[in-house]
């Protein structure tokens, strides 16, 4: 028993979130209904999953889910007041304004609240001096958090894992018989899994979130595994979207474009740089909303300009930068760092330790090997004063208020979308727009500033900050369409159970093997517990899905599928069957993007699953007609 309790640690501090129903009610709430809010990642999940517990044993009731980013921030949301607004593992709190619904708690980890903001601060909002936002939760919540979440959970979001004693060279490779023969297998496993999370994937986050009992590694695979195909359907393939696999391709991807060339030199000069990467390339303007101005033909304009456009990562002196595209984050980064230093690629130098990536209009900066806590002082950069760099998290704090000191950078009250903060061997500043419009620097893009900065300051070469990088041209936009409030929320009758998830899966097999085998009763209908699955059978029944058999329609003509009315797939009665049995009357509809565009997704992807189950015995199993026998009783 006392080995037991040793492994949990039961925090009891303040405050606490009000358990009183009354209390709430005189706030304008309808009861104790909340929308959970979390940051799209391992730690947000395992935030939400402490949370959501809490709160439903202390008898709340989550009504909706919603998932966080940096790239979107708040902008993203209209919160509705008669909820409690809880908010987790985001740097940014939500305070009431005018016109603007606040959070009635909020908690996270990075950073801390500038003095201005601590003293307007409420007593609900909290930032913790924590590895993770899941063990500050359960600090203030005052719940159980043990170790062995504990210890994965702030390997993960605090990049320890040299602390750890992880070896991130295997991480990219998703190996269980691998990773089961390592002595600290679940650190491993944790590692690898978080590699595999694709993070624009909210409806699965929340899915994971709202069915996991516990914050277990293990659990969170295997609900991901199961939540994962529905949202995420492939179709260009008659496979099954797998989890797993579907990563491992995105991975194999990210490192043929992080990796770029086989060679790879260490430029120890801006001007080497120069040469090899500048070239005289059409240069994106940008308006003052930092939107590209495009031109109809930008070669005609002849509007060009030097500047430099890397393939791949480069070395520059003892810093390894990763340019936007390549998908890469940094503990990817530093796992082909690693690989690539091991074959012998690139130098081992202890002082080659660094590494910035570019995520569009996110720069961050991270250390690659030697955590920057264990780094000898004759090792760490340093800044013009000659004081050593040892904390990357408060370097780009400094270089933000820096930047805002001396060149006019927005401040936060200017362009809240801005932020800056993070941890000691890793620092990020979020959402860079504008131009510099001081001096020298002026019709510079900040975003190039900083960059440049950053580079002059960690990697030991001098670096003029007024070189220009070249970007992208994006493509012209038909039209202005507005980003839709609340389009990663989701209302609690929307998300799946556990329960629902599986019933679907093994229905979907039942009703494969009714199609290929001819089996027609109305009654049978009645039978499926999956709404979704129940309709397809109907349609069947009223059509025979005759076009199919035919060979008027094809698998492949989904590919066809543009929504413009004019293709034959979507003149086809098999299509339209499927618009009027589930009601998919927006799908044409442009001033509904978001429900335009869930109805779009959700209607090919059963069309998929019709031509897969006509034309294949796609989800059929060695034991289903023993499965089918039973489910007919």
């Amino acid at each position: 028993m006392n080995s037991f309790v040793t492994k949990f640690k039961l925090f009891e501090s303040a405050p606490r979130l009000p358990k009183d129903v009354n209390y709430w009610l005189k706030k304008g709430k309808s009861g104790k209904d909340v929308c959970l809010i979390l940051h799209d990642d391992m730690d947000g999940c395992v935030s939400g999953i402490i949370m959501k517990n809490y709160l439903l044993n202390q008898g709340f009731s989550i009504k909706k889910y919603a998932i966080i980013n940096y790239t979107e921030g708040w902008k993203a949301f209209k919160l509705d007041p008669t909820l409690i607004n809880i908010a987790l593992d985001f740097a940014e709190d939500l305070p009431n304004m005018p016109g603007v619904v606040g959070l009635d708690y909020y908690c996270d980890h990075h950073g801390r609240f500038s003095e201005e903001v601590a003293q307007t601060q409420k007593k609900y909002s909290i930032k913790t001096p924590t590895g993770s936002a899941a063990e500050g939760i359960a600090q203030q919540l005052g719940v159980p958090f043990s170790n062995d979440t504990k210890d994965w959970i702030d390997m993960i979001d605090s990049a320890k894992y040299s602390e750890y004693e992880i070896d991130i060279r295997g991480i990219l490779e998703f190996d269980l018989k691998e990773i089961k023969k390592d002595p600290k297998r679940k650190l491993k496993f944790a590692a690898s899994l978080n590699q595999l999370l694709k993070r624009s994937d909210h409806k699965t986050f929340i899915e994971v979130v709202n069915a996991s009992e516990q914050p277990s590694i293990y659990n969170i695979y295997r609900l991901f595994k199961l939540f994962y195909p529905k949202n995420n359907p492939n179709f260009r393939t008659n496979d099954e979207t797998d989890f797993v696999g579907d990563a491992k391709v995105r991975l194999a991807e990210m490192k043929k474009k992080t990796k770029g060339t086989d060679t790879k030199v260490r430029f120890m000069s801006q001007n080497d740089f120069w040469k090899t990467f500048a070239a005289n390339l059409p240069y994106q303007e940008y308006d003052d909303e930092d939107e590209p101005i495009i031109e109809e033909d930008p070669t005609s304009s002849g509007n060009y300009k030097p500047q430099v456009k890397p393939n791949g990562y480069q070395l520059i002196g003892n810093l390894m930068f990763v340019p936007s595209g390549t998908w890469a984050n940094a503990l990817r980064a530093k796992a082909i760092f690693n690989q690539d230093v091991d074959s012998g690629l690139i130098p081992d130098d202890p002082k080659l330790n660094f590494v910035l990536l570019q995520y569009g209009n996110t720069l961050q900066i991270a250390d690659l090997r030697t955590p920057i806590k264990s780094m000898s002082a004759e090792d760490l950069p340093k800044d013009k004063n000659g004081k050593p760099i040892d904390n990357l998290g408060k370097y780009t704090e400094s270089l933000v208020e820096n930047f805002r000191q001396y060149l006019g950078f927005p401040t936060e009250k200017e362009d809240d979308r801005i932020k800056a903060g993070g941890h000691w061997g890793i620092g990020s500043i979020s959402n860079i727009f504008g131009k510099c419009k001081i001096g020298k620097y002026k019709d510079i893009r900040f975003l190039d500033l900083f960059k440049n900065k950053i580079i002059n300051d960690i990697s030991g070469v001098k670096w003029d900050i007024q070189m220009i990088w070249s970007e992208e041209q994006k493509k012209p936009k038909k039209a202005y369409v507005p980003k839709e409030t609340n389009k990663k929320m989701m209302d609690i009758g929307d998300v799946r159970s556990e329960e629902s998830a599986i019933i679907e899966k093994d229905e979907r097999e039942i009703l494969n093997y009714l199609i290929i085998n001819d089996v027609k009763d109305k009654k049978l209908s009645f039978k499926f517990k999956d709404d979704t699955l129940r309709k397809i059978y109907n349609v069947w029944l009223d059509s025979n899905f005759s076009e199919l058999e035919d060979g008027t329609i094809k698998p492949s003509d989904l590919d066809s599928v543009y929504f413009n009315k004019t293709k034959k797939i979507e003149k086809s009665q098999i299509f339209n069957d499927v618009v009027d049995a589930f009601g998919f009357t927006d799908i044409y509809n442009n001033d509904s993007v978001n429900e335009r565009d869930s109805q779009r997704k959700e209607l090919k992807r059963i069309l998929k699953v019709i031509f897969n189950m006509y034309n294949l015995e796609k989800y059929i199993k060695t034991d289903t007609e023993e499965k089918v026998d039973k489910w007919n009783k």
